[in-house]
């Protein structure tokens, strides 16, 4: 697969999990009723569990103003990925990188949980 190919699945994926996050995207055709089930829709018949809660990726810029830092910082820190090993790697969408912010935020939470830990140990 041609990494052209794997940035647009990228992003239909992107757009998918941003149209659920809205409440627009069914995978029922509201056109699905069953004889059988008196005319009721098949959703209704047998209710599915929702799939795990889809990833959320955004931009540099917003991804550095969701954890409180400027955009270069955070560009900063992919550029060094050795000295920066807890971050989670971006995904590349034509020029811009794309940050999963649920990653970033567990990631962040355990660097937190680590530094804490470090603190107790120091006393």
């Amino acid at each position: 697969m041609a990494f052209a190919d794997t940035a647009r699945i990228a992003v239909i994926l992107w757009a998918i999990a941003a149209l659920h996050r809205r409440g627009a995207y069914s995978t029922a055709h509201p056109c699905s009723t069953s004889t059988a089930t008196g005319g009721k829709s098949v959703s209704d018949e047998a209710s599915t569990p929702l799939p795990p809660s889809l990833r959320r990726w955004v931009n540099t810029r917003s991804a550095a103003a969701h954890i409180g830092i400027h955009p270069e910082v955070l560009r900063r820190w992919a550029r060094q990925p050795s000295k920066h090993t807890w971050l989670p790697k971006p995904i590349r969408v034509g020029k811009e990188f794309r940050w999963d912010i649920d990653a970033l935020e567990t990631a962040l939470a355990d660097l937190d949980d680590r530094s804490q830990e470090d603190d107790d140990e120091a006393r």
